[in-house]
């Protein structure tokens, strides 16, 4: 198995490149929608569930101690270890040059220098095919947008060094969306494929929800 820290690691923030698989070397970034938007309306239930979370409504609460974000930290750690093992069996991951986030939680638990709380790995659901790795792609890199809010708010308190896992693309993350949500339309184009994503989107979404409950 890939060591998935090397093959997909990247600690600092790199700007977007074109991605690197051949049948999009000529891609146009302006991106069709059409995809993401559907995906979103699919799996808007199970998005709204996770979001309206105690404990990430508590990222914005004036006693959120490093603490809590250690607790945090250590949550995503239970379903990234086994969720990024699943994404670098294949692609798109390396096409699109995913940007691992365990380095990042692992630096982020590290600076803030709390007592280790690990906790037992969840189970992520079987990612066989390309489509069903776009789905849960669409998840991870989502969530890199509202990250922008939680780090903009943290930072006011902690380190940014200790923050990065909520913002991995740093000032591309507008650029990166755009281009990812460009290129998964074009993988998901038959509805075959959209269905494989979306099932496997709406599975990651319960996988965090389980997590951070």
């Amino acid at each position: 198995m890939l060591n998935i820290k090397h093959r997909m690691s990247n600690v600092q923030p790199q700007r977007p490149h074109r991605f690197q698989n051949s049948r999009v070397a000529e891609m146009e970034y302006e991106t069709q929608d059409d995809v993401s938007i559907a995906l979103r309306k699919a799996t808007n239930e199970v998005h709204a569930t996770l979001e309206h979370l105690p404990i990430n409504r508590m990222l914005f609460d004036d006693n959120f101690t490093s603490e809590n974000l250690s607790d945090h930290y250590w949550r995503m750690i239970s379903i990234y270890q086994p969720l990024e093992a699943s994404l670098a069996l294949g692609e798109p991951a390396s096409s699109i040059c995913y940007q691992s986030r365990l380095p990042l939680l692992e630096r982020g638990i590290a600076i803030l220098g709390n007592p280790p709380r690990p906790r037992p790995y969840l189970e992520p659901p079987v990612l066989g095919d390309e489509a069903s790795r776009w789905g849960a792609l669409y998840v991870i890199e989502g969530s890199a947008l509202g990250g922008q809010v939680i780090h903009r708010h943290l930072a006011t308190r902690f380190s940014p060094d200790a923050l990065s896992f909520f913002s991995p693309h740093g000032t591309y993350t507008g650029e990166r969306w755009r281009r990812f949500k460009s290129e998964m339309s074009k993988a998901l184009a038959q509805p075959l494929h959209f269905n494989i994503a979306k099932s496997a989107a709406s599975k990651i979404f319960i996988m965090f929800s389980q997590a951070l409950s």
